[in-house]
C-alpha cells in the first residue's frame, strides 16, 4: 500500500537522556487535511521472562510514576549504547540479581504504534539463578517476586497483570517454550 500521509516537515520539540525524542510533524493526512502528528521516538527497551530452575517466573513490583501506583510486571529496561541481548542481561542482573546461561530472543515488537517509534525486545532466560543482590538505579524502588509458571499465565489471562508488555511477553514465552526444545 502506498503511504496515504504526506510529511511536510519534522521538528524535534524535546529530547531526553534516555534517547526519547518528541517530534511534531506537519502533515497532510489521508483526508487531505493539514494537521500535526506527534511522535515519540526512541527509547527501545527489553522485557525479560526469567524462569528459575523450579519453574517460577521472576517479576518486579514497582512504583510507576505515570500511573501513581505499584504495578507487578516483568523486569524490563531501556537500551543504552548496547545491543538488545547485552541490555537484557544487564537489566536482569541490576533489577533482580539474576543471571542465566540460556537466553533466547523471542520477538521484537513495536510498542504503542499509534504514537511511538519504539521497539520492545522480548527475551526468555531459563534456568535462572538469583545469586546476587540487585543493583538498582537511584530512582528505582522495587521488590522481586516469584510466581509459579502456570499461576503467572493464569494471572495474565484473567487480567491480574495490567501491563501490556508483561501479558504479551508471558504468552509469547509460553508459546515459544511449547514449540522449541529448551532446557526448562
Amino acid at each position: 500500500m502506498k503511504n496515504p500521509w504526506r510529511t511536510l516537515s519534522q521538528k524535534v520539540v524535546y529530547a531526553t537522556r534516555f534517547g526519547f525524542r518528541l517530534r511534531e510533524d506537519a502533515v497532510i493526512d489521508p483526508s487531505g487535511q493539514l494537521s500535526t502528528y506527534t511522535v515519540l521516538e526512541g527509547g527501545d527497551f527489553v522485557t525479560i521472562v526469567g524462569i528459575t530452575k523450579t519453574r517460577e517466573i521472576i517479576f518486579v513490583h514497582q512504583w510507576r510514576y505515570p500511573l501513581e501506583r505499584m504495578l507487578l510486571e516483568l523486569p524490563a529496561g531501556h537500551l543504552e549504547a548496547e545491543d538488545p541481548l547485552t541490555a537484557a542481561k544487564r537489566e536482569f542482573s541490576e533489577e533482580v540479581g539474576g543471571h542465566s546461561a540460556h537466553w533466547s530472543l523471542i520477538v521484537a515488537l513495536w510498542a504503542c504504534v499509534g504514537a511511538t517509534k519504539t521497539r520492545n525486545y522480548i527475551f526468555l532466560a531459563t534456568d535462572v539463578d538469583l545469586d546476587h543482590e540487585p543493583h538498582l538505579d537511584p530512582n528505582e524502588s522495587l521488590e522481586v517476586r516469584l510466581i509459579p509458571y502456570h499461576q503467572a499465565l493464569s494471572f495474565a489471562a484473567s487480567g491480574k497483570f495490567e501491563d501490556e508488555k508483561t501479558v504479551a511477553a508471558l504468552f509469547l514465552a509460553d508459546h515459544y517454550l511449547r514449540t522449541h526444545a529448551t532446557d526448562s
